[in-house]
């Protein structure tokens, strides 16, 4: 029985494997889409083809860390389920590799088609999209536009608002510091809000503030995306150059996350080797750009020849430290078998 709870987890890993590329596939490009002011202004005007097309771009755009996301929750996979160690690790270790190979730069090709059509096949809905970004902000809420005013209108119908309330903050004494105006009109050509002479708002469509700053991410969220798109650019312009440089970049990093998840398996906490885990790959996304330019880089630079190129300095130092973690999860590994060696002869 114990034997096919094993074989069964074993036989799982490839599912689990490409089940969770595609979920987290869907969850990047679907809510990073949703994060986009114009996509979500567009969709919320009835248009969702711009939305349908940016959205199979993100998707293409986002594969190879959806892919680092599969590999990992797969190992935690293998960390929760028993298995055939000797077999399991290795099938994700092969996945892993062939989808470096040849997943990731069929995407890039897919890419690069999907731009074209792209600009085939969206040039009408963007035009309706651009026309439907042109207008009135939404009713119903108080805004400042000036600094000295603030303004709100209860409802409109095409260009033209009705009521409209104004508040001014800096009527003197015996001045009018509300005023109510039954109707106004709005000018897309200009964004101006008025009522005859009178103009209320300057900048009364468009982008609208109040939502923009809503679909603004908080700092740990913009950092770690920040450095998540210099990570994914790389691998990109790796595989523009040439294919040992894309497998030299991608290799390296991948490599020290099969690194990360050695140790994490050899420490043996149960209640911490996650954390660790996804602490790890967010230190090793942020350590990226310090590869490629900064301190560290210089400092690595100077000691190499001048004949060595200078794309090789990062996946260089990737591979070095996927070494160093992999040696101290040696030590933990060796420590582990001691410690089982020992038990097993206080026993017997």
């Amino acid at each position: 029985m114990l034997l096919f709870i094993h074989m069964k987890n074993t036989l799982l890993v490839p599912v689990v494997f490409i089940s969770n590329i595609l979920v987290w596939l869907c969850l990047f490009s679907f809510f990073s889409q949703l994060c986009s002011y114009d996509s979500l202004r567009t969709l919320s005007a009835g248009i969702c083809l711009p939305f349908c097309i940016d959205l199979l771009g993100r998707a293409l755009y986002l594969f190879p860390f959806a892919l680092m996301c599969a590999m990992i929750t797969t190992f935690l996979f293998l960390m929760r389920h028993t298995s055939i160690v000797f077999v399991s690790i290795p099938l994700v270790l092969l996945l892993t590799g062939l989808s470096v190979l040849f997943a990731v730069p069929f995407s890039y090709n897919l890419s690069a088609r999907y731009s074209v059509f792209a600009g085939l096949s969206g040039t009408e809905s963007r035009s309706a999209a651009a026309s439907a970004g042109a207008e009135l902000h939404a009713p119903g809420y108080i805004r400042s536009y000036d600094g000295d005013s603030r303004v709100i209108w209860y409802a409109d119908s095409g260009d033209l608002v009705s009521p409209v309330v104004v508040a001014r903050d800096s009527a003197g004494p015996g001045g009018n510091a509300l005023a109510v105006y039954p109707s106004a009109r709005y000018s897309p050509e200009t964004g101006t809000l008025s009522a005859g002479t009178t103009v209320f708002a300057e900048n009364a469509g468009g982008r609208d503030p109040l939502l923009a700053s809503s679909l603004e991410l908080p700092p740990y969220l913009s950092s770690a995306a920040s450095d998540t798109v210099r990570v994914l650019d790389a691998f990109r312009s790796a595989r523009e150059r040439s294919l040992s440089g894309y497998l030299a970049v991608a290799g390296s990093f991948f490599a020290a996350i099969t690194a990360l998840w050695i140790l994490a398996y050899a420490t043996g906490w149960r209640l911490l080797n996650m954390l660790l885990i996804v602490a790890g790959f967010r230190l090793l996304l942020a350590a990226y750009p310090h590869t490629t330019a900064g301190r560290v880089y210089s400092l690595v630079r100077r000691f190499l020849p001048a004949s060595v190129d200078s794309a090789l300095v990062s996946p260089a130092l990737f591979a070095a430290l996927a070494a160093l973690i992999s040696a101290v999860a040696l030590v933990f590994l060796v420590k582990k078998l001691v410690s089982r060696r020992s038990r097993e002869a206080f026993h017997d």
